[in-house]
Formats: structure tokens, C-alpha cells, sequence
């Protein structure tokens, strides 16, 4: 039995704001700032166009780079904006790319290049954006239509109104009206503005990523009880390669997000040895969750519920 994941996530961890290194010129976190403008004016709610992916669960919104519309995954993973190269030579023949190296730690093996650009998104404007770019081809055969690029934390968590993503809806706005959810989840932000889940289960500590770039919750190796007769092949996908690989899963268990938010009997997926864990879209499906700024802090509510049938 093949199953089907997708993991987008284009992260740069323990790095901060990123230092771009080019081949002949460093750019430095202050040169590649961009603008932000954000519509004083916006109406109560500015939501953004959604479609879902179905086969992986995942949302996807439009967007306008340097005017040009096109069809973006919403990833809480990952904390960058990335287009598909294949997409630029497309749309965008003119663009000026620099190959680049990402300083820190990172998931991105392929060699990547940067641009940059304005972006539309929704009420937001930015100008002189930092956009990377590299090949998507082995996320895009995952898709039932392509994606242009992936966008991530540093992009739509600019607006200082709360950020609302409901799976029960199919909703992701920005709101001035919704109040807090009413369960506070266990963890904290890292400097790239992505929440990592302080959960717990079978008496261990698991640190998880919220990732809404991920069809499936993963767990890291060796912090839960893996099931022997629950293995299976999954055709898998991420920034850099698509494969299908022998994954096996975890006996049912309680996962204790924290603020009273408990999921029974789940069964996670196990990664290998070294590999980091993530909340993917399997168990972010039964969640609203609200990402606000306070005191200048990130803060995260949230509250479960039953998705809708979307077949």
C-alpha cells in the first residue's frame, strides 16, 4: 500500500533573520529588509481566497508577485518565501537571480537563488521582498494543479492583526473581531516566527512543529511506541526530492497539545533517527488555531472541532 505525503517546508532553523551569502556580493540582514505596507483601511476581516489540496489536505491561496498572480501553499513550517524555478523562467524571464547560500542550519539541499520582488497578499504589500527560488518539481507531483511557490512565516505573519487559520472552514484571514480561542497551546515561537508544540505523550516531552506544509504528523524517533505490524510505503515529497519509503507507525496513544486540547488514541507516523517532528495537516484539520501578537510576543489559541466532509 502506497500512501501520499508532502512535507514543503523551506526552513532556515536557529538562524533568525537570514544573512544571504552570494557568490561575489554578502547581503546582509539590513539589505535585504523589505518594506511591508499594510492596509489601514481593511474591512473587519481580509480573507484570503482558499483552495485545498485534497489528496494532501493542504490550503492553498493566490498571490501577486511583482504582479503576477499565482497559486501559493500556506506553510506555517516553513519560514520563507520560495518560488518554483520552473515557474520564474515562465513568468517571470527577466528576473534578476543570485545564487546564494543559506546561513544556518536548513532543510534545502538543492542549489537555491534569490530574487527580489513586490508581493500582494491580501491587504498586505511588500516591496523589495527577498524571495528564494528553486526548483518545486518534486512537490508539484504531489499537487493536482501546480503551485507557483510557497509561502511562508516571515511573509504572512507581517500583519500586526491577529492571523486566524480555521480547517473547519477552510478559512485564513486576518481578523480585528475574533476573540482568542480558548485553549492556550504548550510551546513557544522560534525567531523565525514558527511555533514549536511543547506536546506530550506516554509521559515524554515531544517538541513538534506546527506544519500546515505537511500531510501528516510525524514524531521524532525514539518518543513513541512504534507499532511492528503498522508499516508502510509512502510516496513522500519535500523541497528537494520525491521517493516512496518504508515508514512505520506508532501505537495509539494520547497527544497532550496542552490548554486542554488532548487527541485520543492517535497513531503518528515515526521519523528516522535525527529527523525532527511536525503537526501536519492530519491533526490540523480538527483545529482552529489564532496567531496574535501581544506585548510583542507571538502568542497561540486555539480550539478543536470535527472537520466538515469534504468529499
Amino acid at each position: 500500500m502506497i500512501r501520499t505525503i508532502l512535507t514543503t517546508a523551506a526552513c532556515v532553523a536557529c538562524a533568525g533573520i537570514p544573512t544571504f551569502a552570494a557568490e561575489e556580493k554578502p547581503y546582509t540582514a539590513t539589505e535585504t529588509a523589505a518594506t511591508v505596507l499594510v492596509d489601514k483601511t481593511a474591512v473587519i476581516e481580509d480573507h484570503l481566497p482558499i483552495e485545498i489540496n485534497r489528496s494532501t489536505n493542504q490550503f492553498i491561496t493566490t498571490a501577486k508577485i511583482d504582479g503576477i498572480e499565482g497559486r501559493y501553499i500556506i506553510d506555517t513550517g516553513a519560514t520563507h518565501t520560495t518560488l518554483a524555478s520552473e515557474y520564474v523562467a515562465e513568468k517571470m524571464p527577466q528576473a534578476e537571480l543570485v545564487p546564494v547560500q543559506i546561513q544556518g542550519s536548513t532543510n534545502v539541499k538543492n542549489g537555491q537563488k534569490i530574487m527580489f520582488g513586490s508581493i500582494d497578499l491580501g491587504p498586505m504589500h511588500f516591496q523589495h521582498f527577498p524571495l528564494f527560488v528553486t526548483s518545486l518539481k518534486p512537490v508539484n507531483t504531489m499537487m493536482e494543479k501546480p503551485i507557483a511557490g510557497i509561502l511562508g512565516t516571515t511573509t504572512f505573519l507581517q500583519n500586526p492583526l491577529p492571523f486566524i487559520f480555521s480547517a473547519k472552514n477552510a478559512k485564513v484571514c486576518w481578523s480585528k473581531k475574533y476573540p482568542a480561542f480558548p485553549c492556550a497551546m504548550r510551546g513557544s515561537f522560534d525567531d523565525n516566527m514558527r511555533f514549536i508544540s511543547m506536546a506530550k505523550a506516554g509521559g515524554k516531552d515531544i517538541p513538534l512543529l506546527l506544519d500546515t506544509g505537511s500531510s501528516i504528523t510525524i514524531v521524532p524517533h525514539g518518543t513513541w511506541e512504534p507499532d511492528a505490524e503498522q508499516a508502510t510505503h509512502m510516496k513522500s515529497a519535500d523541497i528537494n526530492s520525491a521517493s516512496t519509503d518504508k515508514m512505520q507507525r506508532g501505537k495509539p496513544m494520547d497527544l497532550d497539545l496542552g490548554g486542554g486540547l488532548v487527541l485520543k488514541n492517535i497513531r503518528p507516523w515515526i521519523a528516522a533517527p535525527g529527523a525532527p517532528g511536525q503537526i501536519g495537516m492530519d491533526i490540523l484539520q480538527h483545529f482552529d488555531f489564532c496567531i496574535a501578537r501581544k506585548n510583542g510576543n507571538f502568542t497561540i489559541t486555539a480550539r478543536m472541532h470535527e472537520p466538515e466532509n469534504r468529499q
